[in-house]
């Protein structure tokens, strides 16, 4: 999780949830399911310390910036970083408008032959009536992957993570089932582990060297894999590809990623985006495993190329994206359990279809992560349980999935009042 941010505090807030639960647990005789209960996150002000003041700043700015932009103007560019962050917007403010903007871009995608399935998968998740457009644009990419082997590495992951869009969108446990199948065979096929270190193959294209796109992707996809599986295996893979994207790609004397050669990534526009792309997996990739170096590299990167990033509306509103879950409270799902229990999937499955774009999801193993499980302050004598908390709120151990998407709101709305 934010273990920059939060880790000192957890050690000590989950521990006083659990004791909370407990008690009500004896008096009730059961688990108070619906309940949610306020913590301070940082009892000791020593371990309060966040994120740098130089780095608030710049990223609650650029999110600010680009919302009332979006909002505000009628003519901005279309694209999908744009449809996916005014959705963010649109998960925390509940204003229809901003749905619908989001929308209007998405057609407006589609009008001029760019239709993403991505961004309506995305929407259709929000609530839009946009499944059948999503379908459409899925359709050409099916017939472009009908054999995987063929393709680069970056259109490869990038299918995967489409899968995840679609079955997210469904709400299709089976589908689901078939993109972790299909993130399997992807590792599987592009990936070699050599000295505990990992490598990126290319596809069979006549494009034998791996670019920085190529490992964007990638981290992306085996981040959502690892979410939606709850595999510690996918969870590794996740981390190791992006420590390797750091050791191939990351510039120190300018504090950002880039790509080896510029040109052949398409010109100076898409080497700032994929500046941005590349902080924000990073990131993400050290939400998700744990590790420290990952979620401040990625943060710093994300930082540095901001003021760069804001200087096009193509590029703009996917900075604002990341610099928004980088800089706010997600919401986090943390479920204990063996991955391969029924009962566990069962609420993994239920976890990742809550269509808030703030989700981040992490399924830890009692006994293959139990040392992060303590470190986290979490139970690891009951299973399954899953804990929701947005800022300085959590839910109660919640040990079924009955009524998931009302309680999540519900603590959502919580935090919302409290101020996290």
């Amino acid at each position: 999780m934010r273990r920059s941010e939060r880790a000192g505090a957890r050690r000590i807030a989950p521990a006083v949830l659990f004791v909370a639960w407990t008690a009500a647990a004896l008096v009730t005789g059961g688990i108070p399911q619906a309940a949610a209960v306020p913590r301070d996150r940082f009892p000791d002000p020593a371990k309060a310390k966040t994120k740098p003041a130089a780095e608030a700043g710049p990223l609650d700015r650029a999110v600010a910036r680009v919302a009332g932009e979006l909002r505000s103007d009628p003519a901005y560019a279309p694209s999908e970083g744009a449809v996916r962050f005014l959705l963010h917007l649109y998960a925390q403010s509940g204003d229809v408008a901003d749905r619908d903007r989001a929308l209007a871009l998405a057609r407006a995608m589609q009008k001029r032959g760019g239709g993403s399935p991505t961004a309506f998968y995305v929407l259709a998740q929000a609530g839009a009536p946009t499944l059948e457009d999503a379908e459409a644009a899925l359709a050409p990419l099916r017939g472009m992957m009908g054999d995987p082997s063929r393709a680069a590495t970056n259109a490869y992951a990038r299918f995967v993570q489409i899968l995840f869009d679609r079955a997210r969108a469904f709400r299709d446990a089976e589908g689901l089932g078939d993109a972790v199948a299909a993130a399997r065979e992807f590792l599987a096929a592009r990936t070699r582990i050599r000295d505990g270190r990992i490598q990126l193959l290319s596809g069979p294209t006549g494009n034998q060297v791996i670019s920085l796109s190529d490992f964007v992707e990638a981290v992306r996809a085996t981040v959502t894999a690892a979410e939606a599986s709850g595999s510690g295996t996918i969870r590794e893979d996740a981390r190791l590809l992006a420590r390797a994207l750091i050791r191939g790609y990351w510039d120190d004397s300018a504090v950002r990623f880039r790509p080896r050669a510029v040109g052949r990534e398409g010109g100076r526009l898409l080497e700032t985006f994929l500046a941005v792309d590349a902080a924000a997996v990073v990131w993400e990739a050290g939400e998700v495993s744990g590790d420290p170096l990952l979620t401040g590299r990625g943060r710093r990167a994300l930082v540095s190329v901001l003021d760069e990033a804001m200087k096009d509306r193509l590029v703009a509103p996917t900075a604002a994206l990341a610099a928004a879950r980088v800089s706010e409270p997600p919401l986090e799902m943390v479920l204990v359990g063996n991955p391969d229990d029924p009962a566990v999937t069962a609420l993994r499955t239920a976890s990742f279809f809550i269509g808030d774009p703030r989700r981040l999801l992490l399924n830890l193993d009692p006994v293959q992560d139990a040392g992060r499980i303590q470190e986290l302050g979490y139970p690891t004598d009951m299973s399954p349980v899953l804990f929701v908390c947005v800022g300085t709120i959590c839910s109660a151990p919640l040990q079924s999935a009955d009524g998931l998407e009302e309680k999540v709101r519900g603590i959502v709305a919580l935090a919302k009042e409290n101020g996290s």
